[in-house]
């Protein structure tokens, strides 16, 4: 019975740390988001290609998955900067006592 306890505090204490923006969902996000442009651009790449536009395809189908990578770490640099302020946050109130 203890061990039934113990797996429902621990997800009460996901739930709260997802309710209070302490789990950050955002970079499952993005990743989803970038592997859905990934396909896009190569289906609209392809179309492109058979729509008598071969360089405007190819361009599509490279450049793309590119600009949503840069925009994605973008993204991501700035959920990795609060981690890391939560981080020095934990650590000066830990020496603080």
């Amino acid at each position: 019975m203890s061990i039934d306890n113990e797996k429902f505090l621990k997800y009460l204490n996901i739930v709260n740390d997802f309710l209070s923006f302490k789990i950050n969902i955002f970079p499952i996000i993005g990743q989803v988001l970038y592997a859905i442009s990934i396909v896009l651009s190569l289906i609209r790449g392809i179309q492109l290609i058979s729509y008598n536009h071969p360089w405007l395809g190819l361009l599509v189908i490279v450049a793309c998955p590119i600009l949503s990578h840069i925009v994605l770490e973008v993204c991501l640099l700035f959920f990795a900067m609060v981690d890391l302020l939560r981080e020095i946050r934990n650590a000066l109130v830990e020496k603080k006592q």
